[in-house]
């Protein structure tokens, strides 16, 4: 009987291994077709990018288990990158996996320089930190996005001019549920899902979704500088 058991444990963790290797194929495959379809190169890895990621805080609640398929858009004083992160949360049998899709804008032009922030879907915990003083920006016009996300950072003058009326707006609108944290003057942005769709057309979405968010903060700070 025990050797029944012990088969069966067997069994079940290499079908499991055989199905995530055959999700990661897809997963793969479908970042590379948007890759082709959009004419932007695709990278497997970048181990400077999974370093990067390690210091970020929206990612630092999981472990980071680890990144892949990378589209990389190089615009004018911008470099993009799309890609796929595996996230885990918990530990031993507790533990469990969730692929991501994030979004990272960094700023080459040195005329630019985001403040260093980070916004999260506010939580219960967020509202119990903020009964003991922990920080949250809010902003009067805008009630909706302030009730929904939790800012922080330490500049709160720089970061108060960053939100413009035009971008509280296009956030307000919005209400994905964003992650977004500025590191090292990088903007990063992901939504969490629990299961990640690996379809070309999901991905493509992904791409539209994000890069529009980058953008949006990127004339953010342009129109400030402009002032």
């Amino acid at each position: 009987m025990m050797y029944l058991v012990f088969g069966v444990i067997i069994a079940f963790g290499i079908g499991s291994y055989l199905y995530q290797r055959k999700k990661d194929r897809e997963r793969t495959e479908a970042m590379i077709k948007v890759a082709k379809t959009l004419e932007l190169p695709f990278q497997e890895e970048n181990p400077n990018l999974e370093n990067a990621c390690e210091q970020v805080s929206i990612f630092k609640n999981d472990r980071i288990n680890k990144i892949r398929n990378i589209i990389p858009i190089e615009g004018e004083g911008t470099r993009v990158e799309l890609f796929d992160l595996r996230l885990t949360q918990g530990s031993g049998k507790h533990s469990s996996n969730h692929d991501q899709t994030a979004y990272r804008l960094t700023l080459t032009n040195s005329d630019y320089k985001f403040p260093e922030f980070r916004m999260e879907p506010e939580g219960f915990m967020d509202t119990v930190s903020k009964w003991f003083g922990g920080q949250d920006i809010n902003f009067e016009r805008y009630q909706k996005f302030s009730n929904d996300y939790r800012l922080r950072g330490e500049n709160e003058k720089a970061i108060r001019t960053l939100f413009n009326d035009e971008l509280l707006a296009t956030l307000q609108k919005r209400r994905d549920g964003l992650h977004v944290e500025v590191s090292r003057n990088s903007l990063y942005i992901y939504r969490f899902e629990h299961h990640a769709d690996a379809t070309t057309k999901k991905v493509q979405e992904y791409v539209k979704r994000y890069h529009s968010i980058g953008m949006a903060f990127k004339k953010a700070l342009e129109a400030d500088l402009v002032v």
